[in-house]
């Protein structure tokens, strides 16, 4: 009876009606915005962590650089209850160069026995001439793939199937 009564006025008050027409739609209009932008967002969130990061949930590293001994870290992950895979990577940035054209870029070298490497595998591909794999030749039989570029940094640095392209990085190790 409150509501009625504050909502539909007398035919004096009729202003005030509309008025509160307004705020219950205004209200309603922003609930909704607000749910369908979280829906989406929360989509987006999960399909981009599935693309960019892949399986892959924790990262495990060593303050000051690289792990010595990581495949003793690598076999006492793989006991912990819950783990699926553990894929040991590097990574470093680098300059990549070709056609006259550099970029600083972080690269990233995964063992292709991994389930990383699979997870990433699902997403290559080749079109338009555009490179995507590079291989090198271990012998007359077998080919790998030495690196996978990104079509946009493909496309900003003219990297074309037998392009060939420089990585240097400003880390020296021993």
């Amino acid at each position: 009876m409150i509501a009625q009564r504050y909502l539909w006025s007398r035919r004096k008050e009729a202003f005030i009606t509309i008025i509160s027409i307004i705020s219950v739609l205004g209200v309603a209009i922003g609930v909704m915005v607000l749910t369908l932008t979280m829906s989406i967002m929360t989509g987006f969130e999960h399909e981009l962590r599935q693309k960019v990061v892949g399986s892959s949930h924790v990262f495990i590293s060593r303050l000051g650089g690289t792990i010595e001994d990581w495949q003793s870290v690598v076999d006492k992950t793989k006991t912990v209850d819950g783990v699926i895979d553990v894929a040991p990577f590097t990574q470093s940035q680098v300059l990549i160069s070709s056609s006259g054209r550099t970029k600083g870029i972080i690269v990233r070298g995964l063992i292709k026995e991994s389930r990383a490497f699979d997870e990433l595998n699902k997403y290559v591909k080749d079109k338009d001439g555009l490179a995507k794999i590079f291989t090198n030749n271990i012998n007359d039989n077998q080919t790998i793939p030495s690196i996978i570029i990104g079509e946009e940094l493909a496309k900003n640095l003219l990297i074309f199937k037998e392009s060939k392209i420089s990585l240097m990085t400003p880390q020296v190790g021993s």
